[in-house]
C-alpha cells in the first residue's frame, strides 16, 4: 500500500486482489484501501454475503466517477461488447444480495450511494447470470419506480431500464415500462441529451413492441440521433 494515502499501489492491484480472493483477513484490509481493483482484477463470485455487502459499502464510502472508467471485452457466446467493470462486480447482485440491493433503490426512504455507484450496481443487474433472475424478480418494482422517476439522472435512468429489461419476467411489463419510458423522452419529460436512451429503447422495442405501422411516432427521435 502507498505509504501516502493508504491506496494499493497501481502496480500491486493484480497481485492484491488475488490475495484478496485467497485470503479472508487479507481481503478486509484490502476492500478498504481499493474496493473497485479487488473485484476488477480478482473473483468476487465465492466471497460470503457478509464480505459482499462490505464491499458494496465500501464503493458507496470511496469509490469516485473515475474509478469506474469503462474497460470492455468481446463475449464471442453473445456477440457483443460487455462492460468489464459491471461484469467484475455482477456478484454483487447475487439472489443473497436482494435486501441490501432492495435498500439502496428505494427511491422513498433514500439512499446514501452516489449516482456513480448507483450507476454500477444497475449495470451489474444487467449482467446477473441468468439462473438469478427469477430470485431477482422481486427488484423489478424498485427498477421501474427508479427508471420512471422525473428526478432520476439520465444515465442512471437509462442503467435501471436496461436492468429492470434484464431481471423483469413479463415481457409485457418490460413493453410498457420501457414504452412509458421513450414516450417519457419524446415529449420532453425525461431529458436524454446524447439520445442514447432512445437509441437503447427503441432497439430493444422494435419491432415486437413497436410495429413497423407506429415507429413514425418516434420519427422526431430517430432523425435527431441520425
Amino acid at each position: 500500500m502507498s505509504p501516502a494515502d493508504s491506496r494499493v499501489a497501481t502496480d500491486m492491484r493484480g497481485l492484491a486482489a488475488w490475495l484478496g480472493t485467497q485470503s479472508a483477513p487479507a481481503r478486509r484490509l484490502l476492500m478498504d484501501a481499493d474496493p473497485v481493483g479487488v473485484a476488477l482484477y480478482g473473483d468476487i463470485s465465492e466471497w460470503p454475503v457478509e464480505d459482499r455487502r462490505r464491499l458494496l459499502d465500501c464503493l458507496v464510502a470511496q469509490a469516485r466517477p473515475e474509478d469506474f472508467w469503462g474497460v470492455t471485452w468481446f463475449d464471442t457466446a453473445e456477440h457483443r461488447y460487455r462492460d468489464a467493470t459491471a461484469w467484475s462486480f455482477r456478484s454483487l447482485c447475487k439472489p443473497d444480495m436482494t435486501p441490501v440491493i432492495d435498500a439502496i433503490l428505494d427511491t422513498d426512504r433514500g439512499s446514501d450511494a452516489p449516482d456513480h455507484t448507483l450507476r454500477l450496481l444497475l449495470q451489474a443487474l444487467s449482467e446477473a447470470d441468468a439462473d438469478w433472475l427469477q430470485l431477482l424478480s422481486s427488484l423489478a418494482p424498485r427498477l421501474s419506480q427508479l427508471a420512471l422517476d422525473v428526478t432520476t439522472r439520465p444515465d442512471v435512468r437509462l442503467a435501471a431500464l436496461l436492468a429492470f429489461a434484464r431481471i423483469e419476467r413479463s415481457e409485457s411489463e418490460v413493453a410498457t415500462t420501457l414504452g412509458e419510458a421513450l414516450d417519457g423522452v419524446r415529449d420532453g419529460r425525461f431529458a436524454d441529451p446524447d439520445d442514447r436512451i432512445a437509441g437503447s429503447l427503441l432497439r430493444l422495442l422494435y419491432p415486437e413492441a413497436i410495429a413497423p405501422g407506429d415507429i413514425w411516432k418516434y420519427a422526431a427521435l430517430m432523425q435527431r440521433g441520425a
